[in-house]
Formats: C-alpha cells, structure tokens, sequence
C-alpha cells in the first residue's frame, strides 16, 4: 500500500470563497517589523571578538558575562556558536552557547 502524500493539499482555496469585506480585512493587517537589533551576553569565560556572517560587523566581548547589541541580522548566526563539549569516551559532557539573548 502506498503512503499518501503530505506535500499536496486536498483542497484548493479560490477567491471565490472569500467575501470583499474579508478580503479588505487581510489587505489591512498591520505587519510587524523584526527588531533592529538584540542585546547578546557572551558565556564564553574570556575575552571574545566576533564577526557577524550578515553584516560584517565586528563585536568586542569584554569577558564572561558581558552584554553587547548585535545586529539582528547577525544574531541567529552568533546564538547558533557553541564552545566545550568535545570531549573523548563519552564524558557526558555537553556544548555550551557562546551566546544568550538577554532582554534589556
């Protein structure tokens, strides 16, 4: 028996389906911008200079602990980095972030 395929969708939405009044109403929403920037903490316990992959913008961590505003475009490349955890005969020692979002 063959699966059913989940990429192909059963129905298919016409705009005849829809009235003007809502149609009006989808056309009218209010999209919401990302934020500019995002305030990162550095884990790492020295000093730490990244490059972000997006911008090319340089950021200068003073030390575990310190915070600096990335770029937004930056940030998912930089919260993606990890540190430790490469250890052999498996330790059970996990990676650590090098970075965490930190509200300001």
């Amino acid at each position: 028996m063959e699966k059913r395929s989940s990429y192909y969708r059963t129905s298919i939405v016409t705009g005849e389906e829809f009235e003007e009044d809502e149609i009006e109403l989808l056309e009218d929403q209010v999209k919401l911008e990302p934020p500019a920037s995002v305030w990162l903490m550095s884990q790492y316990p020295g000093n730490l200079i990244s490059t972000g992959a997006v911008t090319g913008k340089r950021y200068v961590f003073m030390g575990g602990g310190s915070t600096v505003e990335v770029d937004a475009l930056d940030a998912p490349g930089m919260l993606s980095r990890v540190f430790g955890g490469n250890s052999c005969c498996g330790s059970g020692v996990t990676s650590t972030p090098q970075f965490i979002v930190v509200e300001m």
